[in-house]
């Protein structure tokens, strides 16, 4: 029975699985506009690069996050969470100001 107990403990939850799952799907449709040349990274603004980075790294405190919660390493889960908020302010101030940029530009995406 020790066994089998250590084994489930190696599992994925269904949070991380989701986490990581959601990801890596996101990571992969924005990798399809580059490789199918929608659009062209090199002469992208670097302020869009810029929302791109925060938004990945919201993507990795998501996947993080759900690691430290199934590890009940709830220290460092709930200071993760105190810059998850810091983080997701900074989202959604540089993402309208990105937005608002974007379409006074008339460079609205392809989609």
């Amino acid at each position: 029975m020790a066994s089998i107990a250590q084994a489930r403990s190696h599992a994925l939850t269904f949070w991380q699985k989701m986490s990581l799952g959601l990801a890596l799907f996101i990571v992969f449709a924005f990798l399809q506009f580059a490789a199918r040349g929608y659009v062209q990274p090199t002469k992208v603004p670097l302020f869009v690069h810029a929302h791109g980075v925060l938004m990945v790294s919201w993507l990795v405190l998501t996947v993080v996050q759900s690691f430290f919660a199934e590890r009940a390493d709830r220290r460092l889960h709930r200071t993760l969470g105190w810059f998850g908020t810091v983080l997701v302010t900074l989202v959604v101030v540089y993402d309208v100001a990105v937005t608002v940029w974007i379409i006074g530009a008339n460079a609205q995406p392809f989609f």
